[in-house]
């Protein structure tokens, strides 16, 4: 570890302060870290569903029962059963009669599994940052599910308090290793 004085502290740090009010780097990091957990959370792992902000397993409110068909090649889990029109004939869509309720029973998927491309979206769309703003983002094609998501199960897209707090404790690690590879250099 090298020896720094005091007269060499004062312009490394003010340097690496110029350096971060256009590129917070540490705050991408954490907030990078951070989706991780949002998309665990949000999403569920393996056959559990995922929570709201408010720590609520989604769904929030009762699955509809109206009627719906659902195109076969995107629920894989579909009995030949459900290939079945109201008129009895082999149809090309999965047919549930009980509506969504009956599919995700059937399928035995996770609540927002359908939202295949929405959770793609949010783990590997670019995060922006801009001096101390750091946006996590999605392609606008998913925009309407995020908005229809929240409408129906409350606040999802958000920071839980846990998540809060290990972002600030993240984002403390990563400034103080970034200042101590500063002053070493």
């Amino acid at each position: 570890m090298a020896t720094i004085t005091a007269g060499e502290l004062g312009p490394k740090l003010l340097s690496l302060v110029d350096q971060w009010k256009n590129d917070f780097e540490p705050l991408a990091e954490a907030v990078n870290l951070i989706r991780s957990e949002m998309t665990a959370r949000i999403f569920g792992t393996g056959t559990g569903g995922g929570e709201n902000a408010a720590g609520s397993k989604l769904p929030t409110k009762p699955y509809s029962r109206k009627p719906i068909y659902a195109d076969v090649r995107s629920l894989p889990n579909t009995p030949n059963g459900f290939q079945v029109g109201k008129r009895g004939k082999k149809i090309k869509s999965a047919y549930f009669p009980q509506g969504y309720a009956q599919l995700k029973q059937v399928v035995d998927r996770p609540p927002l599994e359908l939202q295949g491309s929405l959770k793609s979206s949010f783990a590997n769309s670019p995060i922006l940052s801009s001096g101390a703003n750091v946006e996590i983002t999605i392609e606008n094609s998913e925009a309407g599910k995020v908005q229809g998501l929240e409408k129906r199960y409350g606040t999802i897209f958000d920071l839980t308090k846990e998540e809060e707090q290990l972002l600030g404790e993240e984002l403390t690690i990563l400034v103080v290793e970034a200042i101590n590879k500063k002053l070493n250099s």
